[in-house]
């Protein structure tokens, strides 16, 4: 994400967060506004004082802060500024979730629900449905997740209007905004069964050794796994179920038999 060098220092909370990905769904929906605030053209004191005349009356003092730096900055296009302002809103959101120690919950609830909408394809086409009221399609979402938290419903919304993807898409962005601003990496783990507890805590030592850094864990379950798991870490897979290893065997029997017929020929 590239984020207003402001969305990292300025005091986080859900309001502030609030504010600014409302500042970035008016930009989503006026090109104008956007534009003035990355004209090219004009220096940067001329766009700082646009933002003031615009929003200085209007918005919390935070939020006025990170839309002067926003605008204080070179953009390659005016869609560039906007999802920026959107990504602070999003880094705000994340920073005010570690601060106040709901991080974890938060997500744990927004996996649960990237899951529930790439699982159900009717829910995945009703929320990307836009001639749906927005309220509408957010309540969809957050009713697929026991009382959600602040955090979560800043994402839901975001991922509901952030035009970069469909839903599930742009809260694994999220996701990877969050493993970022904490200098963790983000491990996929499918298994037959649920892991326990003691398990999982095992799996994130273990992983955390192997990779150099702090681990998010993503567990999900798959029966079609025989035996031992399969990780993804960024791209990097460690497979070490008995399928894998059958799949494995299998492929290096096809490569003897092919040999063996070529040698007949």
């Amino acid at each position: 994400m590239n984020t207003p060098q402001a969305a990292q220092t300025l005091p986080a909370s859900l309001g502030t967060a609030d504010e600014v990905l409302s500042v970035a769904e008016a930009m989503d929906t006026q090109y104008l506004l956007r534009r003035s605030l990355s004209e090219p053209n004009a220096d940067v004191a001329q766009r700082q004082h646009l933002v003031d005349a615009l929003f200085g009356d209007r918005l919390s003092k935070p939020t006025l802060e990170l839309l002067r730096d926003a605008a204080g900055r070179d953009w390659a296009s005016s869609d560039a500024l906007a999802f920026a302002v959107r990504d602070a809103a999003i880094t705000l959101g994340w920073r005010a979730a570690v601060d106040d120690k709901s991080v974890e919950r938060a997500r744990a609830q927004a996996l649960a629900l990237c899951d529930a909408v790439t699982t159900n394809l009717a829910v995945s086409t009703a929320l990307a449905d836009t001639s749906r009221d927005l309220l509408d399609r957010q309540g969809l979402a957050l009713s697929l997740v026991n009382d959600a938290s602040g955090a979560v419903r800043l994402l839901a919304r975001s991922a509901l209007t952030d035009g970069r993807g469909v839903f599930a898409a742009n809260l694994s962005a999220y996701l990877d905004a969050l493993a970022a601003l904490r200098g963790h990496q983000r491990a996929a783990v499918v298994s037959a069964i649920a892991m326990t507890p003691a398990q999982t805590n095992t799996l994130i030592t273990q992983l955390s050794r192997i990779f150099g850094s702090p681990i998010d864990l993503e567990p999900s379950v798959d029966p079609s796994v025989v035996g031992g798991i399969r990780v993804d870490v960024g791209g990097d897979v460690i497979d070490g179920s008995v399928k894998a290893r059958l799949d494995a065997a299998r492929e290096a029997m096809s490569q003897i038999t092919l040999k063996k017929d070529e040698e007949n020929d």
